[in-house]
């Protein structure tokens, strides 16, 4: 199962990166033959295409601390992402575990 987690991450981390297609067809293939070995009859179809701004919803995580926690450039930094993902139309959330 968290094989199957590394393989979603390295695809993320792929598909940031357009400018080598042949990286982003081996990491979705990757991705599709272990979706298919440990979930079987799981669509996956959306490995086809990158997935456009607002597609999904990116969740920040802090691990301990509430937003209104952090240290001020903590915040300024956590401030500038936020709007930067906005304007690119990225849906954020935040999440503190």
């Amino acid at each position: 199962m968290s094989e199957g987690i590394e393989e979603l991450s390295l695809l993320s981390l792929v598909m940031m990166d357009i400018t080598d297609g042949d990286a982003v067809h081996q990491a979705a293939q990757k991705v599709g033959s272990v979706i298919k070995t440990h979930h079987k009859g799981t669509p996956t179809d959306w490995l086809e295409a990158k997935p456009k701004n607002g597609d999904w919803n990116l969740c920040l995580v802090s691990l301990g601390r509430k937003k209104e926690e952090l240290p001020f450039f903590a915040k300024c930094g956590l401030a500038r992402l936020c709007r930067e993902l906005r304007r690119q139309g990225h849906e954020l959330s935040f999440l503190k575990v």
